[in-house]
């Protein structure tokens, strides 16, 4: 079944190859087959792209059939041409269009990137999968700690292992580092922006932001959020899925929504919070 599958894949897409080279094999330019092989191999090309075609007929009236497999052959050829030109066109114009930049702190520079935001969302959930990993450090079960360099959250459990979660961390410029405590836990949380946020956002990209957000899915804060000590950073959630893995908060750790809401179960207000 495999065997025929493959072969019947092979011979729809170079049937029309086969055309072609059976009427130049006719008019003469290819004369090192022999025309039975060159026969038998266009018939059993053309039963598993499922066309019928008579033996009797090709030998017999191989003028006739030069001109149909020179017309088909070209035919699709062009008709595969155009359809390759267009996809391509399409995909460089989506490209273009969907282009955007983020600040790598490992590299020191702005990296652009081409893919749609459902495109990115769907490798960084490929590639910040939640799981379970070993632990040999020295922090106690119940420990968090946020690694911004490797992008990633560790909440420490015993037996030597931690569960691993994928984060998006500060830009360039609103790193920072330390200890922290839980100090508020809040389900869909409202969200305040500070002053210097409001004044930098308007200054920088001429945006006006609402003196406060409610709750729920299009809140930049997600579903769930961890307050850190009496800082104005959190733990929390985001609609921007693809913004996992990428250097662009404003020093708060996002989560995916799903992974902030698991953590947010197994953690308690005073759990302890190690940033490096």
């Amino acid at each position: 079944m495999i065997s025929f599958f493959i072969v019947k894949v092979y011979s729809s897409y170079f049937f029309p190859l086969d055309c072609l080279i059976y009427g130049l094999h006719c008019c003469g330019f290819i004369p090192k087959e022999p025309i039975r092989a060159q026969e038998a191999r266009f018939l059993l090309s053309a039963y598993f792209a499922g066309i019928p075609i008579n033996s009797k007929f090709v030998s017999s009236n191989k003028a006739f059939f030069w001109g149909f497999a020179m017309r088909f052959g070209i035919g699709a050829s062009a008709i595969c041409l155009a359809l390759m030109t267009a996809v391509f066109t399409s995909t460089s114009f989506v490209a273009s269009a969907t282009a955007g930049q983020y600040w790598d702190n490992e590299k020191g520079e702005w990296v652009t990137y081409r893919d749609s935001a459902s495109t990115l969302a769907r490798k960084a959930r490929k590639k910040f999968k939640r799981k379970i990993i070993p632990y040999d450090g020295k922090e106690t079960p119940g420990t968090i700690i946020v690694d911004t360099k490797k992008r990633q959250l560790l909440h420490v459990m015993k037996g030597g292992t931690a569960m691993r979660y994928g984060i998006g961390v500060g830009r360039e410029g609103f790193e920072w580092k330390g200890r922290q405590r839980i100090s508020r836990k809040a389900e869909w949380p409202g969200w305040t922006p500070p002053p210097e946020m409001v004044a930098r956002e308007k200054r920088e990209n001429g945006r006006d932001l609402p003196a406060f957000m409610e709750g729920g899915p299009n809140n930049p804060l997600g579903a769930r959020a961890l307050y850190l000590g009496d800082t104005i950073y959190r733990i929390h959630g985001t609609n921007e899925d693809w913004s996992i893995g990428l250097a662009m908060s404003s020093g708060c750790i996002r989560m995916f929504n799903d992974d902030v809401e698991y953590l947010y179960d197994q953690v308690k207000v005073g759990t302890k919070v190690i940033v490096r």
